[in-house]
């Protein structure tokens, strides 16, 4: 019997990892913050090597623009240090790392999809610290995926859920129209993760970094209409005008990037 190893487990990404459909070759086991800091390095190099897993999925992160906006100190803490003990204790076990990343670690300037070999170029601290993130993963640790993903939804929590619960009032958030990305449901990247447990442990593995997300892209104001509309709920009349306060963090105008297609 294969273990995995879920840091982050009571976060949208991290529940969804949990509920998904493993293979009957592994025992599945989730930490959350309650059971380790990942920004305390001697704390994950216990708990990794005392979990004695065959993989490690770090889904342990600040991913919120405007809370990184605010706290650049605990986004780095999380998103950068915390990324580089994971990878380190890691490599003292020779435990291979499936961890994540976002789409803003580019400025959503380019008019085609992002490739993942483009350079960085964050714009906001989210994606600054995502991208230091990724660098420190891979300069401690040689057996790592890096998944790159954008706007992640589902009913575990995060958007959807606030979305549904403003419909239910006749009211919708305000959103720019501007943004535009692939909206990526978190139980499809989930469902992914674990065919790539299977190719990283028991087949030909494939390191490095790749982009996943679902097809079509959209602007936020065009999924909050879609999310409305599915639930049968109306339209909304927004929460918040344009005179409103301006989102602490600056966001990509464009994350439509290509997918990692997992056959």
């Amino acid at each position: 019997m294969r273990r995995a190893l879920i840091l982050g487990s009571r976060g949208l990404l991290g529940g969804a990892l949990l509920a998904a459909a493993w293979t009957r070759a592994w025992a599945v086991r989730g930490l959350d913050r309650r059971d380790l800091d990942i920004t305390d390095r001697d704390e994950v190099a216990r708990v990794i090597a005392r979990a004695d897993a065959d993989l490690v999925v770090n889904a342990a992160g600040v991913t919120e623009p405007d809370a990184a906006e605010r706290e650049p100190a605990a986004a780095y803490a999380v998103n950068r240090d915390g990324a580089a003990f994971v990878a380190e204790a890691c490599s003292r076990r020779q435990v291979p790392l499936v961890c994540f990343s976002v789409a803003d670690v580019f400025d959503g300037e380019l008019a085609r999809a992002w490739r993942e070999d483009d350079p960085v170029s964050p714009i906001n601290v989210l994606g600054a610290s995502k991208a230091a993130g990724e660098s420190e993963v891979r300069r401690r640790l040689e057996t790592h995926v890096i998944i790159r993903t954008s706007w992640l939804f589902g009913s575990g929590g995060g958007v959807l859920p606030a979305i549904l619960a403003l419909g239910a009032e006749g009211r919708a958030p305000s959103v720019a129209a501007s943004e535009t990305a692939r909206p990526t449901a978190v139980q499809d990247l989930a469902a992914a993760v674990t065919r790539i447990a299977d190719r990283l442990v028991g087949g030909v593995p494939a390191w490095g970094t790749f982009h996943f997300a679902n097809s079509g892209a959209a602007s936020r104001a065009d999924f909050v209409a879609a999310v409305l509309r599915m639930a049968g709920l109306p339209p909304g009349t927004q929460t918040a005008g344009a005179g409103a306060s301006p989102p602490a963090a600056r966001r990509p105008p464009k994350a439509v990037r290509g997918l990692w297609l997992i056959n």
